[in-house]
């Protein structure tokens, strides 16, 4: 096993386990990772960022000795992490996170850190926050990435809600992220323990839905619904032409059923019955789809509940979503792992499973057959319970096309599965590294079309706990399109390789404001030779309304005078920028 797999380790206080980052921290277009610990008794690993060094085919990863160093876990935790590229420039911030700890750590111009809980008034018990989701989105469309950080709780029996309140961080123009006021965003600080935040433009309407996985310490076969505890739901984005609308909330089911625990998320397309919601929690998983507005669960109808297993209720944790057989069939990686208490081994009933997606929409499960590890005490360093998967991670660490899953522990060793060749050839899969220059993202909001094919691959949506996806895209498709967040379409060609391949958004639109109009060029041959064109202005006095272009030769001219801003519908899909004079 290799380094830091082979020897980092740490221990959970909470139940929740340790999380990771994936980061570029140096720039260099290597995938780095920070494995997160609290060590128990002067045993464990310090929270460490490693270095990638790998070649093709030789994982390497070197601890980064300044950023190794134990931490006093009275005063600290860190038991997760996520990351952030605030200017866009390929230099990640790292986010150090746990109970009561938000810490943004830059690298690039020059190291800093920064204590983001501070910042929120000592009045606010928002600053009390258990950090352990992030998101980094432009939530005001503005063009700059902004950061909204899920706050759980600790325990069922923490009584006050506002500490479980999620907070979002907005950047200024001067680069720094401010929170919000509690009341700003509506919705957005709901006071559910949040365990993971995804964000997918489900309705492809161009505008991203925000999935908030709260835990409600409950299943469907609960006795007892913990009716004080925000359930689960997707915040639907308002159209900007809506004055009193911003989010609209919506839950995974109707009534009782819309409590449980829900732990993580994957975006999958199921054969025949269209985009799904993969939801991970304590019974039987979910998988929802949405009749109009209406939630509807399949997980039964195609076999994907895994949730009780020989009496037990199963604890399902992180979803990666993939076509891990190479059928063009879409399939699920789940995590799960028990919760431990001293004597308990867990066993076989929680493992690690991968779900493939064969015919008629029906879904099979394989574990060790595949070689999936089974819980064992040598990877939890436990004489008295173990391993127990929590958040799971695909990518390509050494770029030899084959996929690398880290799954993060409850305590002990974070595990490494690789895939190995068999004897079926295909080609290897392969890292783009997006560089998007319209709308500003992190990992989500993509789209791979593979050549050929008219159904775009929406599968980096986050939404796990303790840790981020990756910001590039591992696809086991090695020539296509890559859409961003904006809507362009990028061609890209591995060339038979791994990569990683750079896909830059082209500068595609340009905006340019008179006393009396605003002029739009485009250079986007993807929409088409008579694109529609339609705008909404922002007017803080008179509230939002629509207004109609005109096109002249080459450009689209929009009458703008007293208006604050507008953003573009084009061919009935939002650009989601707002532009200013």
């Amino acid at each position: 096993m290799a380094e830091p797999f082979a020897s980092h380790h740490g221990y959970e206080t909470n139940g929740y386990g340790i999380g990771l980052a994936l980061l570029d921290y140096d720039g260099d277009g290597d995938l780095d990772l920070y494995l997160a610990s609290n060590p128990k008794d002067g045993d464990g690993s310090p929270a460490c960022l490693y270095q990638n060094r790998s070649t093709p085919g030789r994982t390497d990863f070197v601890a980064v000795a300044r950023f190794c160093q134990p931490h006093d876990t009275f005063a600290e935790e860190r038991s997760n992490a996520s990351a952030i590229d605030l200017e866009g420039d390929g230099f990640h911030e790292l986010l150090i996170m746990g109970q009561g700890t938000l810490l943004l750590q830059r690298f690039y111009p020059e190291e800093e850190r920064i204590n983001l809980l501070a910042k929120i008034p000592r009045n606010d018990r928002r600053g009390y926050c258990f950090a352990g989701a992030a998101l980094a989105h432009d939530f005001n469309y503005d063009g700059l990435v902004d950061l909204y950080i899920g706050c759980q709780t600790e325990s069922r029996s923490q009584s006050n809600p506002e500490m479980r309140e999620n907070v979002l961080y907005l950047q200024t123009p001067e680069g720094s992220l401010e929170p919000e006021e509690r009341h700003a965003w509506y919705l957005l600080n709901d006071e559910g323990s949040s365990l993971g935040i995804g964000a997918l433009d489900f309705n492809d309407d161009g505008l991203m839905d925000i999935p908030v996985m709260n835990d409600t310490f409950t299943s469907p076969l609960s006795v007892q619904v913990a009716y004080d505890l925000n359930p689960g739901s997707i915040f639907w984005r308002c159209s900007p032409l809506d004055e009193l609308c911003v989010f609209e909330s919506q839950r995974f089911a109707r009534g009782d059923a819309a409590w449980g625990s829900f732990m993580g998320l994957g975006h999958i397309y199921v054969e025949g019955l269209g985009a799904h919601l993969y939801i991970s929690e304590w019974g039987p998983n979910r998988l929802i789809g949405f009749d109009g507005r209406s939630p509807v669960d399949r997980a039964e109808e195609v076999r994907v509940g895994i949730g009780v297993r020989n009496g037990t209720w199963i604890y399902s944790w992180g979803v990666v979503v993939d076509d891990w057989n190479r059928d063009g069939l879409e399939d699920l990686f789940v995590s799960q792992g028990i919760v431990p208490v001293a004597g308990d081994i867990g066993g076989p009933d929680h493992q690690d499973t991968l779900l493939l997606q064969g015919e008629n929409a029906r879904f099979e499960g394989y574990s060790e057959e595949i070689g999936i590890s089974l819980p064992s005490h040598v990877d939890s360093m436990s004489d008295e319970i173990v391993h127990s998967s929590r958040a799971a991670v695909k990518l390509d660490l050494d770029y030899d096309g084959y996929a690398d899953l880290i799954t993060a522990p409850n305590q002990g060793l974070f595990l490494h599965h690789a895939e190995v060749p068999i004897q079926r050839q295909d080609p290897p899969r392969c890292t783009l590294v997006p560089r998007p220059r319209v709308v500003p993202t992190f990992g989500t909001g993509y789209g791979v079309l593979p050549e050929g094919e008219e159904r775009l691959r929406n599968w980096d949506v986050q939404g796990q706990l303790f840790m981020n996806t990756s910001p590039w895209i591992f696809t086991p498709y090695g020539r296509g399109q890559l859409r961003f967040p904006s809507g362009a379409f990028v061609n890209y060609d591995c060339q038979g390789g791994p990569g990683p391949i750079e896909v830059i958004e082209p500068d595609w639109i340009h905006v340019e404001f008179s006393a009396t109009e605003a002029r739009v060029q485009l250079d986007a041959p993807w929409l088409g030779p008579d694109p529609v064109l339609i705008a909404a202005y922002q007017d803080e006095e008179n509230g939002p309304s629509e207004g109609q272009f005109t096109a002249e030769g080459s450009e689209w001219v929009l009458p703008f005078a007293e208006q604050d801003a507008f953003m573009i519908n084009i061919n009935g899909r939002w650009l989601a920028r707002w532009f200013r004079p």
